[in-house]
């Protein structure tokens, strides 16, 4: 009998062991490698990093920004100061900068240039140049600037054409769209002695002429109607009508408001009718009047002409002028406009406000009082003419005193001065030759020059004084000063009114001449 199979001899014990030896050897070798590489990536990454930070710290080291920033910053903050004070007005500011602004980035590109020459002239040849940044607050300035001159520019622009041509206001909008429709409308009526006139148009010009002497006034309305149709045209205008009222001896004379319509009044009446008008949109023209007149323009000009009474007029609107011709009463004006012209002037003339324009005065019989922010002017009489730009300068001629002056940033050039006389000025020169008899005259100026011209033979007491500049004459004396300053006092031709300058910053000019005698109406 067979005996049983014996079993199967397993495998070799070292043969097996050294199996899983090789794997675990090959598991810590990949695990080694891998470890290897997460080493190599970190210290790749510092040194990745550590070479960005040395060349962020050479750039910063190399490139240097602009000192436009800062001047850019001084010279904002300076004028907004200026500004602020009203030397200049915002109103002359802003015309003048929406027109010159284009020369800041001239001068702008002009410092850059300079730095940029600078910096070469200064490195040495071991340095490297190192280019300068304009930066980011330079820049953002920079571009508001361009957008300020830019949007009053083009503000501008719109107002001088809106006020030249179109004159838009609440329901023109009609005059582009729809079709422009004409009538024409008179009225007769009795006026009677003592009867005052009050004229009330809210859109149209007003014309009044003193030329009836029948008891009566006449009326003229031309009316323009913008609608599409001709039927609403026709109802428009009957709406349109002139609005008559007698009521506590004043006609009330009054059109009615009507968007997209407007009525031009020519008016004649009795001579000796007071006058009060009040137009919102449109002119006033008034002419051979016998009595005081009122009158107040909100959008338009104003004109009186033969005007035998006092005259008061307000005036709104800066695109405006004002005109008054031979006028035998006190004039008042007052509110703001461009241009304003007074010739022939009989009685005491007050203007006050803000005049943006030329101001030309001519021939004034009676006291004057002139008074806007810059200036400040008060007369006796004025038998020549004062001009007023409005920019920098104010001359006159055959002035009467006493005479008062008060004004900066001004270039002064008064002529043939009859009178006492005192003018303040700043930043501007001042020429003034007086008439004889010589008056006393005091002149205060700073950083300007001042000129003075007396007659020949002239008797006066001098006392000048400049701070940094020089002082000539040919009346005789000698000025004395050391570090800068000069003083000339003196008498001269045994003395007489009395002359008093001072200055700074530049020269005094004290001469004598042949000056023709002042018109003394």
């Amino acid at each position: 009998m067979a005996g049983p199979t014996p079993p199967i001899p397993p495998l070799s014990t070292p043969f097996a062991q050294n199996l899983r030896d090789q794997r675990r050897a090959a598991h810590r070798q990949a695990h080694s490698e891998r470890k290897q590489r997460h080493l190599l990536r970190v210290q790749q990454k510092a040194a990745r990093k550590q070479a960005r930070s040395l060349l962020s710290q050479q750039r910063r080291t190399l490139r240097r920004t602009s000192l436009l920033a800062p001047l850019l910053l001084l010279v904002c903050g300076s004028v907004a100061l200026l500004v602020r004070a009203g030397h200049p007005a915002l109103a002359i500011f802003l015309p003048w900068y929406s027109r010159w602004w284009p020369l800041l980035f001239l001068f702008a590109g002009l410092f850059l240039l300079i730095e940029w020459a600078a910096d070469l002239f200064l490195l040495t040849g071991d340095t490297p140049a190192a280019p300068r940044r304009l930066g980011a607050a330079a820049t953002l300035l920079l571009l508001f600037l361009g957008l300020l001159g830019t949007g009053t520019h083009t503000l501008f622009q719109a107002r001088n054409l809106f006020r030249n041509n179109l004159q838009f206001g609440l329901g023109d909008f009609e005059k582009l769209l729809d079709q422009k429709h004409e009538f024409s409308q008179t009225i007769d009526t009795a006026f009677p002695a003592g009867t005052r006139l009050r004229v009330d148009n809210p859109h149209g010009s007003v014309t009044l002429i003193g030329a009836r002497t029948d008891g009566q006034i006449h009326i003229t309305v031309d009316k323009q109607i913008f609608t599409s149709s001709d039927d609403d045209a026709s109802r428009q205008e009957q709406q349109l009508n002139p609005q008559l009222s007698l009521a506590d001896g004043t006609l009330q004379l009054s059109i009615p408001r009507l968007v997209g319509s407007s009525a031009d009044l020519t008016v004649t009446l009795p001579a000796s009718a007071p006058i009060s008008i009040s137009a919102q949109h449109g002119s006033v023209d008034l002419s051979d009047l016998q009595a005081p007149v009122t009158v107040t323009a909100d959008h338009g000009d104003i004109t009186c002409k033969n005007i035998n009474g006092a005259v008061s007029a307000q005036i709104n609107h800066n695109g405006s002028s004002f005109i008054a011709h031979n006028v035998t009463g006190d004039l008042q004006l007052h509110g703001h406009a461009q241009d304003l012209t007074l010739t022939e002037i009989h009685g005491q003339v007050d203007l006050e406000g803000e005049f943006f324009g030329n101001t030309h005065l001519e021939h004034l019989y009676g006291p004057l009082a002139f008074r806007t922010h810059r200036t400040q002017l008060t007369l006796g009489r004025l038998p020549g003419e004062i001009d007023i730009n409005p920019e920098s300068d104010l001359s006159g001629s055959q002035i009467v005193g006493p005479t008062l002056l008060h004004t900066s940033s001004r270039n002064v050039s008064l002529d043939r001065v009859l009178g006492d006389l005192s003018v303040t000025d700043s930043r501007g020169s001042v020429d003034i030759t007086a008439s004889s008899p010589l008056g006393s005259i005091d002149v205060q100026n700073r950083d300007g020059a001042v000129a003075l011209t007396v007659p020949e033979h002239a008797a006066l007491t001098l006392d000048a004084f400049t701070h940094g500049g020089t002082i000539e004459t040919d009346l005789g004396l000698t000025p004395t000063g050391e570090n800068g300053n000069q003083t000339l006092q003196g008498v001269v031709h045994g003395g007489g009114p009395h002359i008093t300058i001072r200055t700074s910053h530049l020269d005094i000019d004290i001469h004598q001449g042949q000056v023709d005698p002042s018109t003394n109406p």
